[in-house]
């Protein structure tokens, strides 16, 4: 089963190496014809993704994060019920993570000063990859005293696009808001994961890694390197009850909130690119595991 599985990924991702680039050409071309029609869809794509958001009673700290720095750059409105979701978790999660929405937290409501244990008793996660404890240790990097020393151990998640790669762009986001460190040096460690990240969406399907590819992309203010077509597979691939999948499968997918919320994203920063925008010009925002 296992030898099955493989051979058939290496066909899918054969096939898409070939017909993916095509389909994207087809998709920039019906955005020269309509870019109205397009952002009509986009609009349309962004308020039911936020309705889906909006009948969730808990998300998790990763939607969290996305949807909070969406609200705080005044990228649109139908964000009014962030605030209570974040009030709702920080109840029932009380721990590390609630730095995220209060900078000035004394210390980790748990009992750990700096948030770099391995467990969560929040929801009884051990936290064993690297890059979680890499994440936590940006988050309070100002408490354990980090310095450019520390950037050679985040760019250590470097994986060729993948997770770990946009998780350097993550973490200096972090960094800039939690350290001491020069932000000149953190601006070149994220800004050298560029290209490498804008790579991969050119042959890939559009999931999670996939979405966030192309946000990190804008949090760079590399737009340069998005490719307007995979805005479009994006909004294509949201399902019937508006949210999006983590990944994509011919077997019936659920809507996952950490893809949702990152795909709400990359739409609503793309958007002023179609013109027309009715909200407040974006500020620069702050920043599948634990983190975006």
């Amino acid at each position: 089963m296992g030898v099955l599985g493989n051979g058939m990924r290496a066909a899918i991702g054969f096939c898409d190496r070939a017909a993916l680039p095509l389909g994207n050409a087809r998709l920039r071309r019906r955005l020269a014809e309509g870019s109205d029609r397009v952002a009509a869809d986009l609009d349309a794509a962004v308020a039911r993704g936020l309705g889906w958001f909006e009948r969730q009673e808990m998300l998790e700290i990763s939607a969290l994060m996305v949807l909070q720095d969406l609200r705080d750059s005044g990228l649109g409105a139908g964000l009014g019920f962030v605030d209570d979701r974040i009030a709702r978790y920080r109840r029932a999660y009380p721990g590390f993570r609630e730095r995220l929405f209060d900078p000035d937290l004394p210390h980790d409501p748990t009992g750990d000063p700096f948030g770099i244990a391995l467990r969560s008793p929040a929801d009884g996660q051990v936290f064993e990859h690297p890059l979680d404890t890499i994440m936590r240790r940006c988050l309070y990097a100002d408490r354990l005293g980090l310095g450019p020393a520390f950037l050679g151990e985040l760019t250590s998640l470097e994986d060729g696009g993948g997770y770990g790669t946009t998780h350097i762009v993550v973490g200096g986001r972090l960094l800039k808001r939690f350290s001491g460190i020069d932000p000149a040096p953190t601006d070149r460690t994220m800004q050298a994961t560029a290209g490498r990240i804008a790579a991969a969406p050119r042959t890939a399907r559009s999931g999670d890694i996939f979405a966030e590819r192309i946000v990190v992309l804008h949090w760079l203010g590399r737009r340069d390197l998005i490719d307007p077509a995979w805005l479009m597979r994006l909004m294509r691939a949201q399902l019937a009850d508006g949210g999006w999948p983590g990944r994509i499968s011919p077997r019936r997918s659920r809507s996952n909130q950490h893809t949702t919320a990152l795909a709400i994203a990359a739409l609503m920063q793309f958007r002023p690119d179609l013109g027309g925008r009715t909200s407040a010009s974006p500020a620069q925002p702050r920043g599948e595991p634990q983190w975006t």
